[in-house]
């Protein structure tokens, strides 16, 4: 395999979670995700190095905040 580049990762479509509490605009969040790797892409650069990225299929995914 050529050197690789760049590595990276995507999520699949998700549905939108429900919260517990109101967000207050500008306020931190912390996100917890688990999910299975289904997709790796690899994309040739021309200068001999690739890039690769890997989908992932959230299972379980958790919206933390300040407020809890």
């Amino acid at each position: 395999m050529k050197p690789i580049d760049k590595l990276s990762w995507k999520l699949t479509r998700m549905m939108p979670l429900e919260l517990a509490n109101k967000l207050e605009l500008g306020s931190e969040v912390e996100i917890t995700i688990k999910g299975e790797a289904i997709q790796e892409i690899v994309s040739d650069n021309q200068e001999g190095t690739v890039n690769v990225c890997y989908v992932i299929k959230p299972i379980i995914t958790e919206l933390k905040n300040g407020q809890n």
